[in-house]
């Protein structure tokens, strides 16, 4: 239209309809005007492509030409409601171009009048071949894949981010009683208690939080009142383009393996009990690996603080002393050679805590390799020490071994010992050593021991809860003797003088051994007295505000050929130091210490106190050098303590010394970021409690 010579108003109209024109002819989707017989009376370009005519080729023809005829009754429905009811439809149909392909379109259409008395409709059409066709490989997919999740045997399930399920395969809806369309949409707390939905959600929220696969085992109880442990492995899945959808689960029923552990477990449990009551540790050698494997009571014998452990063979036969050493390589040689059906040995073994045990060990190859090469002994080992002991007194052969060694690195052991594997977790022990100790005795280092442990492990089955007290007391009686005086006591404890009298009595020895009630170093205590008598002293007993006092005194030469040189700190007296601890007896031990140091020791007996005394101390600016305080108190722990000191009060570069039971310092000491500074073990021996503090405040 050429309006270059139209007045202003026609000339914008004009515009209006050359635009609206182009936009009908170049749209993308295909417009066809039909008249009320449903000829086509005008198409734009996409029209022309869909059916495959030449543009410049038109003459009216009807619709339906165009349409196949399992699409007729469609169409004609299709215009029929547009036509009668003036309502937009829509529909799809198959069409035939002229090219004679077949085609998917999916038609929408109008009515709208041309003039007053004429009709006409306006028709959209959309090729959606492709997309039925990628519909119908997606379905197919689909059915493939609901066929693969329908035949595995394993739980499946899908759920959003709200805990609602998307979907899952036919075993997960059986054991759920539901159909699998029935499930979509419900949430699990349908179907399971409050318990196991809490044990749900917080494993959803941590997963869609954190983004990382979880797995789980758990006993899980259906609503048919089914139960099943189930191994589940939890993770996200995502949509093509990247986006959270929710979560799957894949569960596998793990009960019948339960079950035969449960009976596996039974069996070990017969095993052990038959063990323990006879005394016996078991044990592995793997030949092939060169390493052996030793159960609890082994670990006892050897002091180690385990349920189980592995250890080098080698490394094992160092612990025999060599002369022995040679006869269990031997026995174990002819036994793998096949000359004896299997070995047996008497032999020591050197514990960690420096002392020797003697052992009795059988074993016998039970799995051999296609070329009958062995692979796995296993054996059992008795502690035969108090065998040994019993057949030194009987035979009146009782051999004292005396030479020199480091008295403080061996009362140091047994004060670890002792805590770690003598005392229960509820019983504090507090060793009260003198100033004045020799560095270097010469003694029976073993029976030493012997007596000192099996005194406290007696004394030690009397109390539950509470507190023990050592005091070790010098008397030195020239420059080459010593007596010492170990001081046993504790408030707590609930022995009874008539018991301890009749335990005391001496031992009448059958032939037989013993009833066993004593376990590795342990000792009955009228067998104790008797190796006490040998080292020329003798266990006493005396009451102390009705509670029972075990001592023991010993004379010991003193080397002084060749002393050891303890190491000496000096610090500066006006620094202040703050102790806190609930137990009293810990307290009162520290200052006896620290007080020939230092000129500012203060002690709270609480958290509270102590950050009340800390309070005070700010409020006159100044702070505390070193604060040492025990983990566990009433009312406030060490942590919250600390936080505190650090969030609240603002004193950033406080310095603290925490003191920790055995477990928590084992814990603490296997971190790679200890959040504790300076950490001590109790309990507090003073040359340790010196060396840490003299590396805090110098």
């Amino acid at each position: 239209m050429d309006s270059s010579n139209l007045p202003n108003s026609e000339k914008k109209e004009a515009s209006s309809i050359d635009r609206y024109s182009e936009i009908y002819h170049n749209s993308p989707i295909s417009l066809f005007i039909l008249d009320i017989d449903s000829n086509i009376l005008e198409m734009n370009k996409s029209a022309y492509n869909l059916l495959e005519i030449e543009e410049n080729y038109f003459i009216t023809k009807p619709f339906v030409r165009y349409i196949v005829n399992e699409s007729l009754e469609t169409y004609i429905f299709f215009l029929s409601r547009i036509s009668d009811d003036g309502q937009k439809s829509s529909c799809e149909i198959k069409v035939r171009s002229e090219k004679g392909n077949i085609l998917d379109v999916f038609l929408a259409g109008n009515i709208f009048k041309y003039s007053i008395d004429k009709k006409q409709f306006i028709i959209s059409a959309i090729d959606i071949t492709k997309v039925k066709e990628e519909m119908l490989e997606y379905n197919k997919n689909c059915s493939l894949l609901n066929s693969i999740m329908n035949s595995i045997p394993d739980l499946i399930s899908f759920k959003d981010s709200e805990n609602r399920f998307l979907g899952c395969n036919k075993a997960f809806s059986e054991l759920l009683g539901v159909e699998i369309n029935d499930l979509i949409g419900k949430s699990e707390n349908e179907f399971f208690t409050d318990k196991e939905m809490s044990s749900y959600n917080e494993l959803e929220k941590s997963i869609l939080s954190e983004g990382k696969p979880k797995r789980t085992i758990e006993l899980v109880s259906y609503p048919n009142g089914k139960q099943i442990y189930l191994d589940t492995l939890t993770s996200l899945f995502y949509n093509p383009d990247g986006n959270q959808l929710g979560t799957i689960s894949i569960s596998r029923d793990f009960t019948t393996h339960f079950q035969i552990e449960d009976k596996l477990r039974i069996s070990e449990e017969r095993l052990q009990i038959a063990l323990d009551a006879a005394y016996l540790s078991l044990w592995d050698y793997f030949v092939e690996t060169n390493t052996i494997v030793i159960d609890q009571r082994m670990c006892k014998i050897l002091g180690i603080n385990k349920d189980t452990y592995s250890l080098n063979f080698d490394d094992f036969l160092l612990l025999i002393p060599k002369n022995e050493r040679e006869v269990v390589k031997n026995e174990l040689k002819n036994h793998i050679d096949d000359v004896i059906p299997y070995f047996e040995t008497e032999h020591r073994v050197l514990s960690r805590n420096d002392t020797w045990k003697w052992v009795n060990s059988r074993g016998k190859i039970i799995i051999r390799d296609e070329n009958n090469r062995p692979v796995r002994i296993t054996g059992i080992t008795f502690d035969i020490s108090e065998k040994k002991l019993i057949e030194q007194i009987k035979a009146n052969k009782f051999i004292i071994n005396k030479y020199p060694f480091d008295f403080y690195k061996f009362i140091e052991q047994q004060i670890r010992f002792i805590a770690r594997n003598i005392l229960n977790i509820n019983t504090e022990l507090i060793f009260n050593l003198p100033q004045n100790l020799p560095a270097k005795l010469i003694a029976d280092k073993e029976k030493l021991q012997q007596i000192l442990l099996s005194v406290l492990r007696f004394y030690s089955a009397y109390i539950e809860e509470g507190e023990i007290l050592v005091y070790l007391i010098s008397n030195q009686l020239d420059n080459d003797k010593i007596n010492l005086e170990f001081r046993i006591i504790s408030p707590d404890s609930k022995l009874k003088v008539e018991e301890l009298s009749n335990l005391m009595e001496k031992p009448q020895f059958q032939d037989s051994l013993i009833a066993k009630k004593y376990q590795n170093f342990e000792l009955p205590i009228n067998i104790v007295n008797v190796i006490a008598e040998s080292m020329g002293s003798k266990i006493g007993y005396s009451l102390i505000n009705q509670a029972i006092n075990l001592f023991f005194t010993i004379q010991f030469p003193v080397d002084n050929d060749n002393p050891i040189s303890l190491k000496e700190y000096s610090y500066s007296r006006d620094k202040t130091i703050l102790i806190v601890d609930d137990c009293r007896t810990n307290i009162d031990f520290m200052l006896s210490i620290l007080n020939q140091y230092f000129d500012n020791i203060e002690t709270s007996y609480n958290g509270i106190e102590c950050l009340k005394k800390i309070e005070s101390v700010t409020s006159r600016s100044k702070q505390y050098d070193l604060i040492i305080i025990d983990s566990k108190m009433p009312y406030m722990d060490a942590k919250k303590v600390i936080q505190i000191i650090r969030n609240d009060l603002k004193l950033l570069n406080q310095k603290f010394l925490i003191m920790l039971s055995p477990e928590e310092f084992a814990y603490y000491k296997s971190l790679s970021n200890n959040e504790f500074e300076f950490i001590i073990e109790k309990p507090i021996i003073h040359t340790k409690l010196l060396e840490i503090i003299h590396s805090i405040i110098n």
